[in-house]
């Protein structure tokens, strides 16, 4: 095991190195550096970032999050041609203005904003929400806010030939309200009626997918609660012997959203043996393992748990 230890310590300083020298870092470049799969290196990548050692970006390449040390934020702005076209306008005038005010932007732009998270910081003065470029403090966004006098108004109307659009913002989150453009009547601009507003409610929902079509069983019934709170969705129920269960699930981690092999026990008590059997179960899956129990593990079971922690989690049930 310290051989084992020694190894994995190595192959995270490897990883830390080659971003030292490239820079922000896609995890294929990774795996390839340290001539891994791509599960192992997602591994050693979460574990760092666990640590506090890297730090992950929002924007994605393809479908990857970029990897970095904490002091080369500021390289991933070469990487801005990766975002779409209204991404790019809002950081270029975040970048160009330093500080933005919420209600006074495009509703085009007010959405692309939310979606720059690794260039564009919220904050508020006077519950007024304002977007900072990153590499400016809060004190000195504040100022520079207070400087300009930016003015602001809680509710902006375009209006064009025959259109009449009015947006309305909840500043906490990008939930908008939006009433459909719609051609304006000759007679309700004389008689001054007013335009009927239209909501609209979207929500969404992601079905649990099982295959069996017999009632759960109590102890299925308090995984799933447990596993609503835990934010884990449940993909694919593959089987429910009352204290045993096995299931497909994705959850999020540092490398976005994963699937797990999931063994759940109704057991106080687990033992090395059964870890072992559900890595091997996992496996054949292609899947990492987690295992879930109301109980504790042995102590020969934390070691495997430990040796294995790249590929292996457990979570207790509470």
């Amino acid at each position: 095991m310290p051989a084992d230890m020694y190894t994995l310590n190595r192959t995270k300083e490897q990883i830390l190195s080659f971003i030292k020298s490239n820079g922000p870092s896609l995890p294929v470049h990774i795996a390839r550096d340290i001539r891994a799969n791509s599960l192992f290196t997602a591994a050693f990548l979460s574990e760092l970032y666990n640590e506090g050692k890297i730090r992950m970006s929002n924007m994605k390449i393809g479908s990857s999050s970029l990897y970095y040390l904490p002091d080369q934020h500021s390289l991933l702005e070469k990487f801005a041609v990766h975002l779409n076209q209204r991404e790019k306008e809002a950081l270029a005038l975040l970048q160009k203005e330093k500080v933005l005010e919420d209600s006074s932007l495009e509703p085009v732009i007010r959405v692309a904003i939310r979606s720059i998270k690794d260039f564009a910081v919220p904050f508020s003065v006077n519950s007024v929400l304002l977007w900072k470029h990153f590499s400016l403090t809060e004190e000195e966004a504040k100022r520079h806010f207070n400087s300009k006098n930016l003015p602001h108004s809680p509710i902006k109307e375009e209006k064009t030939e025959g259109i009449n659009t009015r947006v309305h913002v909840h500043t906490a989150d990008v939930i908008e309200e939006i009433v459909p453009q719609q051609k304006i009547k000759r007679e309700q601009i004389q008689k001054k009626e007013p335009l009927k507003r239209v909501e609209l409610s979207l929500s969404f929902s992601s079905p649990t997918v099982q295959k069996q079509q017999v009632p759960p069983s109590p102890f299925l019934t308090q995984l799933k609660e447990i596993l609503i709170k835990k934010n884990i969705e449940m993909i694919e129920l593959l089987s429910d012997n009352k204290k045993d269960i096995r299931a497909k699930v994705s959850l999020n981690t540092p490398l976005g959203m994963q699937s797990y092999f999931l063994v759940a026990k109704n057991k106080k008590r687990l033992k090395a043996d059964e870890l072992i059997e559900a890595l091997k179960e996992a496996h054949s899956q292609k899947m990492p393992a987690l295992v879930m129990a109301p109980g504790d593990i042995e102590k020969k079971a934390r070691d495997i748990l430990s040796e294995w922690s790249h590929l292996l989690k457990f979570e207790k049930l509470v």
